[in-house]
């Protein structure tokens, strides 16, 4: 065996007739050895039938087996380690290179009480399950990581999953968790809390549009939203086209005026994918909903566009529909400068 690659948290070796063969691959076989000295993987099985001359001295040789007898001795009473193994081989067969051939079935290896390892392969397979629905930030190469240091230990052998295994147990983990939608995260914990544990979350709408399937995902606290319940409230709604997801076309900000504090606090914020009238009405009566129907505004500002215009005024038709100052004075600016006026009259 001859290392070929080693980083801090893994050493892999791969058997000296890797490259023995031209035109065709050579032998195969693999092993991974992790840092702490305990976890191995067993990549291919050891099928090298390339002569190899008996030692002249005793060698100590790492057995890797199938699944059904795969054991291996670490114990410091023997006072062999993965290196010191790996380099007696070596050396040994680098010696002995001119001696007669031997195939590696017929190579001894000197008896060693051996004990069994303990299988965990299911208690490793339940702690990834419920670890990839509570990190749901971390990404499964680091779930793996958790996984192998708490079922890792110096002095005791385990057998368990691989990190492959580990890895796209977690997608599945997550996948059936969520129903298979990247859309349902957010409406589960911990997603869809915030940080003093209240439900962040409002709603989530699907609605058929013009060229397909619409949505509407909306997120609001509920100290917030419970501004919008007070009588002759003044509200504000906006929307921008910038920070938005891909899949999204604008995101809506509901803001009310706080008599008490004298700030304007923004209380829901809405993804759409669309921004036409019907979806506009649809959010403000997600907006409602989350009020319990109880939200009565006295005034709504909002821009001079017809579809959220037509919205307010249906869904509110007890409320005054304001143009709001800034986007008049931008669409007086933009006519101006579209006749030509110059810009130190405008």
């Amino acid at each position: 065996m001859i290392e070929c690659y080693a980083s801090s948290i893994k050493k892999t070796y791969r058997c000296s007739y890797f490259r023995r063969r031209r035109g065709r691959p050579g032998c195969q076989a693999k092993l991974d050895w992790m840092a702490n000295g305990e976890t191995r993987e067993k990549r291919f099985p050891h099928t090298c039938d390339a002569p190899i001359p008996p030692t002249s001295a005793p060698v100590e040789v790492i057995t890797i087996s199938d699944d059904s007898s795969d054991s291996f001795s670490s114990s410091s009473s023997h006072g062999t380690t993965v290196k010191s193994s790996t380099e007696t081989l070596v050396n040994g067969l680098a010696e002995a290179s001119d001696n007669t051939s031997t195939s590696p079935s017929q190579m001894t290896v000197p008896d060693a009480p051996i004990g069994p390892p303990v299988d965990m392969s299911q208690q490793m397979a339940d702690e990834t399950d419920k670890l990839a629905v509570i990190h749901i930030s971390h990404p499964a190469p680091e779930i793996w990581d958790m996984i192998r240091e708490e079922f890792t230990a110096p002095g005791k052998i385990t057998r368990g999953l691989s990190r492959e295994q580990v890895i796209s147990r977690v997608y599945r983990a997550r996948h059936n968790h969520f129903g298979g939608s990247i859309y349902g995260q957010v409406e589960v914990p911990p997603l869809s809390l915030a940080r003093d544990g209240s439900n962040f979350f409002q709603f989530n709408f699907t609605f058929p549009g013009e060229t397909g399937p619409d949505r509407l995902i909306g997120w609001g606290h509920p100290a917030l939203v419970r501004l919008l319940t007070y009588d002759n409230v003044s509200l504000f709604l906006d929307a921008t086209f910038r920070c938005v997801p891909a899949s999204f076309y604008q995101c809506i900000v509901v803001m009310v005026y706080d008599r008490g504090s004298r700030c304007y606090v923004p209380c829901v914020t809405i993804l759409s994918t669309t921004k036409t009238e019907w979806s506009w009405w649809r959010a403000l009566h997600g907006v409602q909903v989350c009020t319990k129907m109880s939200m009565q505004p006295g005034t709504i500002t909002c821009d001079y566009e017809r579809a959220v215009l037509n919205a307010a005024r249906d869904r509110f038709p007890e409320s005054t529909a304001i143009g709001c100052l800034f986007h008049f004075k931008q669409a007086v600016r933009r006519r101006m400068q579209k006749l030509y006026i110059p810009t130190e009259e405008i």
